[in-house]
């Protein structure tokens, strides 16, 4: 056995792995009752590959530059005490243990499998482990993950963090049948976000968001971007991280990161136009081709992998044949042939196990940053309830963002998403906060009309009846502008970091006005003037407009998509986009063309309108925040670009529809509705970008590369607003 092989037994008996109570005086040891128990685990002993130095795994420039910048002392003999290891391959001897190292029968993969048990108590110790008496063998490959924090969170959050990625491992290792799980979790706050793997902010409104292949190719580098928790859209909760709807995402995201696997739930739909307002359905199946191909998320009831649905599925492939959803090949097929892990040796033609259910190991091992523990001990803390709400604002949809400094000279911007359902009775949990900082809330008042108000920090106090600190508002300032800006972020032609974003410009529709640009989660803001160009350090971020010295103010969201392109021998739908929170989404068909589309970025940015853009004149009323999209280059037509927006629950009403509808002229006040479909028992309606609908999007040289949206429930009868728009329903 190698001297850097690694053991899970006690440092002080290698054979045992003891449980429950030790006898002692005050237990029943003396008359031999007492009882001891022992964990049927097997003894596992890991022995790291040996690679040419070379050959060596390491992290890509980018990140590893950054990462070496930092100077973090991490104790892990598992990747040497180094950082820049992304991930390291081990064999794995197993001896003793029951069922657990038993492998599958039918398995063709080589050694064994391990973990389908739970394990068991045992009233006898374990064999004497060891090289020499080791009964069986298999390999695996552990991940270092770099977590980064937006803001210093507290000991109870942390400890949160320490659960959910070890059930994400152990979720990882379940999914993939045995070869990968989490072998360490460096965990840190701002100071890491530039250098992460996995960068978590504040707001629990954001979509969860990676690059395939992020953490082997250095112009794919983009960290995994997720919220403070998973935000469940029909009971407005964030769900905390080590909950299993959120901590399998966060492998589902490690999956393209990592694993370079692509999303499996989008189909192209072919409908065609109805008659207007008519989505009743004989069958949501394409029968024939109509005029208008849509590109949807259409979840089968058949999918079982996760790369498509994580509802009630674990694994990549499905168990029934080898292909997920919309896969040209398996996904291990896919693995295999980027040869990124080269000593699993595993069989992508092999069985899909039923399991295993864990890793039996301790892994892994979470490290702390030595500024994040200094941190989780500071007075007064920067996480705190805001519980003194003002009057006359609605918690639904209600937006709320920090601002430190002031709101004519900002130094950053900390968005904490929406004001959840649970605010009323607990509060709202506000992060990265601290005296003299500025809280803004944007929603609608009991009028339903737009509202944005704000507050400073005058005191953050812990009462003795509670655990949380409090925030205490001084004064709560109606700072609602006179006239809602329409705010686009634009992206120019002129690209950076090896054409992974571009150049952004802001176009602001309101005189008198100042804009500041805020990149999401570090960065110093920007001040800059309208549709002047500027370089920024992340994909998605805010804009900042103030008018009469910070007397109003408004705060809008962009996101930049549009990645470079994923290297062979496998591709992908080769533009993604959408708003940061997820509502809006541009889908485009993977249809495995030649032609590299690296360079078209498109900027989705969520817009607060006023109350008379709320019900237009042929009677629609708004179901959902309108959206500016913009493009580098002209929209590429033959990929069947399709714009999504997400509805709640309760948007329907009988008696009409939703419907999509189009902002006419940029300058002007005229919105027509344009060709809508929705799903059966969807809650997402989608309507086709072409020369009709994205003229300003499509065309080679407009005088604007900006299109306007949004969603409208329209009663049926109405007379359309403007040009003949329609509905468009499913070929029967």
């Amino acid at each position: 056995m190698s001297d850097s092989s690694l053991n899970n037994a006690s440092p002080s008996n290698a054979s045992e792995s003891k449980l429950g109570i030790a006898p002692d005086e005050h237990t029943s040891a003396g008359n031999g009752s007492a009882i001891q128990l022992y964990a049927d685990d097997p003894v596992i002993q890991l022995v790291p590959f040996a690679y040419k130095e070379t050959e060596r795994p390491r992290r890509v420039p980018s990140q590893l530059a950054r990462l070496q910048e930092k100077n973090i002392v991490v104790d892990d003999p598992i990747f040497d005490n180094a950082i820049d290891w992304p991930f390291r391959e081990f064999k794995v001897l197993v001896q003793g243990g029951t069922s657990d190292t038993a492998a599958d029968p039918g398995d063709t993969r080589p050694g064994v499998v391990l973990g389908f048990d739970p394990p068991q108590p045992r009233r006898t110790s374990q064999p004497d482990g060891g090289a020499a008496n080791a009964t069986a063998e298999t390999r695996i490959c552990l991940f270092s993950v770099i977590v980064a924090l937006e803001w210093h969170p507290t000991k109870k959050y942390v400890q949160q963090l320490k659960w959910a990625f070890r059930a994400a491992s152990d979720f990882l290792y379940d999914v993939t049948d045995g070869y990968f799980a989490f072998g360490q979790v460096i965990i840190g706050g701002p100071e890491l976000m530039d250098c992460a793997d996995v960068q978590i902010l504040a707001s629990n409104r954001l979509l969860p968001r990676s690059w395939v292949s992020g953490l082997h190719e250095d112009r794919k580098y983009m960290p995994i971007r997720v919220g403070r928790g998973i935000w469940h859209k029909n009971n407005r909760v964030s769900i905390p991280w080590d909950e299993p709807e959120a901590y399998r995402t966060l492998i589902h995201e490690w999956a393209h990161y990592a694993l370079e696997l692509r999303d499996a739930y989008l189909e192209t739909h072919y409908v065609s136009p109805g008659a207007p307002h008519n989505h009743i359905h004989d069958s949501d199946y394409v029968l024939q081709r109509g005029e208008y191909p849509l590109v949807i998320p259409q979840i089968s009831i058949t999918t079982e992998s996760i790369m498509a649905s994580l509802e009630g599925t674990s694994e990549l492939v499905p168990q029934m044949g080898s292909k997920a959803n919309g896969q040209q090949e398996s996904p291990w097929e896919e693995i295999r042939k980027r040869d990124r892990y080269r000593k699993l040796e595993f069989d992508p033609k092999a069985r899909t196990l039923e399991g295993p259910g864990r890793l039996p190991l301790p892994l892994p091992v979470i490290h702390v940053t030595d500024t994040l523990k200094q941190e989780l001990q500071a007075w007064p803390p920067t996480d705190a309830i805001l519980d003194d709400f003002p009057k006359g604002v609605q918690f639904d949809h209600c937006w709320a963002y920090v601002i430190k400094g002031s709101p004519t000279a900002p130094l950053h911007l900390i968005s904490q998403g929406s004001i959840d359902a649970r605010a009323s009775q607990r509060g709202f949990r506000l992060l990265g906060v601290a005296i003299d900082n500025t809280v803004v809330l944007i929603g609608k008042d009991h009028s339903d009309r737009s509202i944005v108000v704000a507050g400073l920090i005058e005191a953050i106090e812990t009462p003795t009846d509670r655990g949380d600190a409090i925030v205490k508002i001084k004064q709560w300032t109606n700072v609602t502008p006179a006239h809602f800006p329409l705010v686009d972020v634009v992206p120019s032609e002129e690209l950076r970091d090896n054409g992974q974003m571009a150049k952004i410009a802001v176009n602001v529709v309101s005189e008198g006005s100042s804009a500041w640009i805020f990149p999401l989660g570090y960065g110093d803001p920007q001040l800059i003037e309208t549709n002047q160009f500027t370089e920024v350090p992340t994909l998605d971020g805010h804009v900042l407009v103030t008018w009469n010295d910070g007397s109003q103010l408004v705060i809008s969201s962009f996101s930049q998509g549009g990645n470079p392109q994923t290297g062979t021998p496998t591709g992908g739908p080769p533009i993604t986009a959408g708003s940061s929170e997820g509502n809006s989404m541009l889908f485009f068909a993977d249809k495995h063309l030649r032609r590299d589309y690296s360079s078209t970025k498109i900027v989705t940015t969520l817009i607060h309108t006023a109350a008379e853009l709320d019900r237009l004149p042929d009677g629609a009323q708004a179901r959902g925040y309108a959206f500016s999209l913009s493009c580098n280059t002209a929209l590429p037509t033959e990929l069947d670009p399709t714009l999504i927006l997400y509805f709640d629950r309760d948007s329907v009403n009988d008696g009409g529809d939703l419907v999509i509808y189009r902002q006419d002229d940029l300058d002007g006040e005229k919105w027509t509705e344009i060709p809508t479909y929705q799903p059966r028992n969807s809650f997402f309606v989608a309507a086709p970008l072409n020369a009709e609908t994205a003229e300003r999007l499509v065309a080679n040289k407009p005088d604007a590369r900006i299109e306007r949206y949004r969603l409208y429930w329209k009663p049926r009868g109405a007379q359309a607003n403007g040009s003949s728009g329609s509905s468009v329903e499913m070929i029967r």
